[in-house]
C-alpha cells in the first residue's frame, strides 16, 4: 500500500488505477514449522539470559546500530540482558565499535558471558527467535519487511517501528493503514507494538522504555502454533496467489479490449 503512495506523488493520481497493491507471498505453514526447529547451539547457549533479537541485514536504514546507545542503558538497569544480531553487512564493523564504545562486550564466535552476539548469517533465523524475549524491527524505510512477519510468526513479544512501509498493516492484521495522520507512539496493536522511528533522542527513549519492560520483567506465553499461523496467513501464497491470477486475467482482458 504504501508504495503505491509514492508512486502517485511522483507520477500524479492519474496513475492510480494501474496501482494494485499485494501484501505478501510466503509460504505461512512452512514458516510456523521454521519456527520450531532445533537451534544453533551457539545460540541456545547465549540465549540462557533474558535476550533482545534482531534479524536482517547489518546495513544504513535498518536502523538496528541507532539501538545500540538504547540496549546499553538497559543493559545498565538489567546487567544480564543480552542482544542478539542475526545477519551481516556493511555497518558490521562500525555496530562493534558502537558496542565497545558503550561498555557492551562483544562477541562473534558465542561466547555465552558476552553482552552482544553477532552470529552472522544463518539459516532460516525464525528457529532461534523463541528463545529471546524480544523481536526488533528498528528499520527507518521497508518495502513489506519479511523479517518481521517472521518476528511475528515465531510467537515472541515484537517492537516495531513505524517506518514506511508495512509495520503498520502487518501488525494491526491489515486494519490500520498509512494514511498521513500522526499516531501516538508506542501503540500496542494485536501483534506487536508500533515504536517511532529510532532516530532522534525522544525516539531512542521510548524503544529504551519498551525493551526495558520487556527484558526486566517476566516473559510473556508464546501463543499456540494455530494462533500464529492465523496472525500471518493473509500473507500466504494461497490467498496473494489467487489475487496475482485474478490480476493477470483483468490485464489480459484489457489487452484484448484494444
Amino acid at each position: 500500500m504504501g508504495y503505491g503512495k509514492e508512486i502517485l506523488q511522483v507520477g500524479g493520481n492519474s496513475q492510480a488505477s494501474k496501482i494494485y497493491p499485494i501484501e505478501g507471498g510466503i509460504d505461512a505453514k512452512g514458516l510456523i514449522e521454521s519456527s520450531e526447529n532445533a537451534p544453533d547451539r551457539d545460540l541456545l547457549e547465549f540465549c540462557q539470559a533474558p535476550t533482545a533479537v534482531y534479524s536482517g541485514r547489518l546495513d544504513f536504514g535498518k536502523g538496528i546500530d541507532l539501538l545500540i546507545p538504547a540496549f546499553a542503558r538497559v543493559n545498565k538497569m538489567q546487567p544480564n540482558s543480552r542482544l542478539l544480531l542475526i545477519g551481516d553487512g556493511p555497518l558490521r564493523n562500525e555496530i562493534i565499535s558502537k558496542c565497545e564504545t558503550h561498555g557492551l562486550s562483544v562477541t562473534t564466535t558465542g561466547d555465552p558471558d558476552a553482552t552482544v552476539f553477532l552470529a552472522g548469517y544463518r539459516e532460516d533465523p525464525i528457529r532461534h527467535f523463541r528463545f529471546c524475549r524480544l523481536f526488533l524491527f528498528p528499520s527507518l524505510h521497508e518495502g513489506l519487511g519479511n523479517s518481521l512477519i517472521e518476528g511475528v510468526a515465531s510467537g515472541v513479544p515484537v517492537l516495531a517501528s513505524d517506518c514506511p512501509w508495512g509495520p503498520r498493516s502487518i501488525l494491526s492484521s491489515g486494519a490500520l493503514q498509512y494514511s498521513g495522520s500522526e499516531l501516538s507512539l508506542p501503540l500496542a496493536l494485536p501483534l506487536g507494538v508500533l515504536m517511532p522511528l529510532p532516530n532522534n533522542r525522544a525516539g531512542i527513549e521510548k524503544w529504551t522504555s519498551e525493551m526495558a519492560q520487556m527484558l526486566i520483567g517476566p516473559a510473556k506465553v508464546r501463543p499456540e502454533r494455530s494462533v500464529r499461523l492465523a496472525a500471518i496467513q493473509r500473507f500466504d501464497i494461497e490467498q496473494t496467489g489467487l489475487v496475482w491470477l485474478n490480476l493477470a486475467s483483468a490485464m489480459a482482458r484489457e489487452v484484448n479490449r484494444k
